[in-house]
């Protein structure tokens, strides 16, 4: 009970200061009474009596401080008083105090939300039961996870011993949803029966699929997300046998996966797969779960001896003069697997916002610093009084803790507006949904506190440096800490300097790169081109003839919308990727071999309305189609690699594995190349066809795999085009909806988004350091000019121009930039080496993007130095002369 009351003691004495200050101040003042009524009693003056009484009750201080350290928690109270002194401290500069929160809040901000994508991608478990459990399967090529085969699939199911269940998905591509609002475009998977089992998802309401709905011919059903469900459906309980039209065919809803799953995923509807796993097209992706007591190192040796059976059968069956190349198969974690196409740019960001991070550090330190120096004097008499050298250096702490606090809380809010804004330009969904949570709240207050002590103890070092003599010998009106101080504040400048040469590198590769994209050629004609992709419901299937009647009545009813000069169509737009079909070539050396070749299938105008020159032959007509001769136009590239001697018109190309009874193509001309695969890949040889001259197979095989791709082009300066668009094409059919329309433009830009995003985002990274490092240069200089003063007078007494004492102050400064340059050319000869991957025509060591970066610094540095260069050629020779 005693402890418990010495506890509440305490703690009352720790909130109520004020009134406990005041009844020890009662206390006392009570004994020194008593004692001063007790030597009046034995004869003594008023003044001698208080005397006695003084020396008799001892220091009222000690005693005060004593009773302190009983009444309440010592350290805790010396704290609040450190704290208190602190934000005296502070609030005597304001501005150099909100300078100092400034900068730090925009390093621990940028922090703070590349963290949070970090955390998102690498921390976050994905919504699976037991994530670390689920592997991706696939074959493993230069780095990179690639897709997968039936066959593939079919051998992993079927002989496995290291995976639990194996599942496989079918590409993710979009379909229509007709609801009661509108008709919806909306992204799809179609998966095998095993998936939801496999990952460890249960639907929230109804159930998943059955192994019968997973057969050829098999039901009908669907599973919505939770996504799709609430915002299509307005999450109707009652959605369960529900019956909607997917591409025209009716499907079931059988049910609704959870919200923390959908939040995570690509698709919104789910259909089953249906297929007999017996192709050898790789378009597939695998998930498996691991077997009790197996590993991910296990299941890759297992997974490539099991693809080395599938291969060797391949290799068999492969056309004779046809090179086979086995690519091995390897299992990796589900979390690696998604992380693993953007681990590397945010990455990147992380080490250039620590990097930036640094230099606000550096900064504040050298603001400190130039405070600690002018407080050298103050310390001394502090460490006079009886103060140790660990008091003080906890105050200094303290005061640097504080700022790295504000600085957090400042970051939070900054934090919160760089993820909205990197969010936005994300070209990757999964991150257009990151916010801040616990775990980046938890390392933004790591990070305040790890940077607060990391600041701080240059100021607490140099407190400490001069004797205590020489301290309380230093004029107040000088600057205390002098030449040693200026040497310090040189050597964080320099250190400031080399770490935003690596940011201006690497910023200035981007922009090269970027730039370098863009300069490449597209082979088409990108002006007032609007384009919208369309998947097509089934009846338009039924025969080619009417799919060809469909495309012209669309065509009709939009050409006929005012502004509109001409419309085409095709399976795959210039920049889009690529999309193969297997081919071989009779007239060749090699007749039998058979060649995965860039396929185009379009409306006979396409060219036209791209700008595309036919360089020899001649183009598509209206007349070629069903029953006409099969002509096919090849681009230059085909051209000169398969017939370099230019006789290419009249030789036949064979299409294959689609037919029965082989088809069979006339080339008849020969047209301009295009960056079919976009600006960063060279141009492949490609092979166009005209849709209504294809068998109704292959018709079905291209739309299994891509959408329809609109091409209208527009008189310039047309505007309010892109509804009226629509609603001609739909007038058609209400049921089949149009993506939105947007510029050929926009598609080509696309190309280079994430070189764009990572550019704009090191540049403003680099822009903001290269601020900070040019104050850190400016409040260097300006110190220096302080303390030269005397120097200064004296050179310009005898003669000195103005331009002698500005030159001095400049190549001061460039000396520092220089010894950085020179650090940080060394780094940044390294450390840009790790942006290889995202340039485009350019090394990362490239000369001239360091010459460019050392000129950015250079004229900093000198900029930073003008305005303490014109503070010295203020100065008066006479009062400069006679200051102390």
């Amino acid at each position: 009970m005693d402890s418990l009351n010495e506890l509440l003691q305490r703690l009352t004495g720790l909130f109520l200061s004020k009134q406990a200050n005041r009844r020890i101040a009662e206390e006392t003042e009570f004994h020194l009474r008593m004692l001063r009524d007790k030597y009046r009693a034995q004869g003594l003056s008023d003044h001698d009596a208080a005397i006695a009484a003084r020396r008799e009750f001892g220091s009222t201080a000690r005693m005060q401080e004593d009773y302190r350290a009983q009444s309440s928690f010592g350290w805790m109270d010396t704290l609040r008083g450190d704290v208190l002194y602190a934000v005296r401290t502070l609030g005597k500069t304001p501005g150099i105090t909100a300078l100092m929160i400034l900068m730090l809040g925009l390093g621990i901000g940028a922090n703070t939300a590349i963290f949070s994508f970090l955390s998102e991608l690498l921390l976050r478990p994905l919504p699976y039961r037991d994530p670390d459990r689920v592997v991706v399967v696939g074959r493993w090529r230069n780095g990179t996870m690639w897709a997968t085969s039936p066959r593939d699939f079919a051998a992993l199911r079927d002989k496995t011993q290291t995976l639990e269940s194996v599942t496989t998905s079918f590409l993710y591509r979009g379909v229509n949803l007709e609801t009661a609002a509108e008709p919806r475009h909306v992204p799809s998977i179609h998966v095998t029966h095993e998936y939801f089992r496999t990952i460890g998802v249960a639907p929230q309401l109804g159930r998943a699929f059955l192994p019968e709905e997973d057969k050829p011919g098999g039901p009908h059903v669907t599973v919505l997300s939770y996504s799709l469900w609430t915002d299509a459906y307005q999450s109707d309980a009652n959605i369960l046998g529900r019956q909607v039209r997917i591409n025209g065919a009716p499907h079931t809803i059988v049910g609704v996966l959870p919200e923390a799953f959908s939040a995570r995923a690509r698709a919104k509807l789910y259909l089953p797969l249906q297929s007999t796993l017996r192709g050898t097209d790789t378009n597939y992706t695998i998930l498996a779960r691991l077997a009790p007591g197996a590993t991910a190192e296990q299941a890759s040796a297992e997974v490539d001896s099991l693809f080395a059976v599938v291969d060797a059968e391949r290799a068999q069956r492969a056309t004779k003069g046809q090179p086979f190349v086995r690519t091995p198969g390897r299992a990796i974690s589900a979390q690696e697997d998604s992380a693993g196409e953007f681990r590397s740019q945010v990455l990147l960001l992380f080490g250039a916002v620590s990097v930036m991070l640094f230099v606000a550090c550096l900064n504040t330190a050298n603001l400190l610093l130039a405070r600690s120096a002018a407080r050298t004097r103050e310390i001394a008499i502090r460490c006079a009084l009886g103060a140790g050298r660990g008091r003080i250096t906890r105050q200094l702490l303290t005061e640097s803790l504080m700022l790295s606090v504000l600085g957090g809380l400042s970051g939070i809010g900054l934090g919160h507006l760089f993820i909205t804004g990197l969010a936005r330009l994300s070209p990757y969904d999964v991150l257009r949904h990151v916010s801040l949570d616990q775990r980046a709240l938890v390392f933004t207050a790591a990070v305040s506190i790890l940077v607060g002590l990391l600041f701080g103890l240059a100021p607490a070092l140099h407190a400490f440096r001069l004797g205590l003599g020489e301290s309380l010998q230093q004029n107040a009106t000088r600057v205390s800490a002098g030449r040693g101080t200026l040497m310090s504040r040189q050597v964080l400048v320099i250190a400031q300097v080399a770490l935003c040469t690596i940011l201006v590198a690497g910023a200035g590769l981007l922009v090269r790169t970027v730039l370098n994209i863009r300069s490449v050629s597209t082979g088409f004609d990108t002006r007032n081109l609007l384009v919208s992709p369309m998947v097509l419901n089934a009846d338009k299937l039924e025969s080619v003839q009417a799919l060809v009647n469909y495309y012209e009545q669309a065509s009709r009813q939009m050409r006929e919308v005012p502004g509109v000069l001409d419309v085409a169509y095709t399976n795959q737009l210039p920049y889009e990727g690529q999309f193969n079909l297997p081919i071989e070539l009779p007239d060749t050396a090699t007749p039998d071999r058979t060649m995965s070749m860039q396929f185009r299938m379009q409306s006979p105008d396409t060219f036209r309305v791209l700008g595309m020159k036919i360089v020899r032959g001649r183009d598509f007509a209206q007349s070629d189609t069903t029953g006409a001769p099969q002509i096919a136009i090849v681009n230059e590239a085909f051209a000169r690699q398969f017939y370099p001697q230019g006789d290419v018109l009249g030789k036949r190309i064979t299409m294959k594995n689609y037919l029965k009874v082989p088809d069979v193509f006339t080339i008849g001309g020969v047209v301009t190349d295009v960056r079919e695969m976009g600006p960063k890949r060279p141009v492949p040889p490609a092979i166009y066809v005209v849709a209504g001259q294809l068998p109704l197979t292959v018709v079905k095989g291209v739309f299994s795999f891509v959408s329809t791709k609109w091409i209208v082009k527009v008189q310039p300066g047309v505007n309010n085009v892109i509804p009226q668009l629509r609603r001609a094409a739909g007038s058609l059919d209400p049921s089949q909806p149009f993506v939105e329309f947007t510029s050929m433009d926009t598609v080509v830009a696309s190309s280079a988004r994430l070189e764009r995003v990572l550019m704009t985002l090191l540049a403003a990274f680099a822009g903001l350091t290269l601020l900070m490092v040019a104050a850190g240069i400016y409040g260097t200089m300006a110190y220096m000019v302080s303390l030269r003063k005397q120097e200064i007078g004296i050179r310009m007494a005898l003669g000195a121009r103005p331009r002698d004492v500005m030159a001095i102050i400049v190549a001061s400064g460039a000396r520092q930039v220089i010894a950085g340059l020179m650090i940080g050319f060394a780094v940044a000869w390294w450390a840009t080496k790790w942006m290889t991957t995202f340039l485009f025509q350019l090394k990362a060591t490239d000369p001239a993007n360091l010459a460019t970066a050392a000129a950015i610094l250079l004229l900093a540095g000198v900029l930073a130095c003008a305005g303490p260069a014109r503070t010295a050629l203020k100065l008066a020779p006479i009062k400069t002369l006679r200051m102390d």
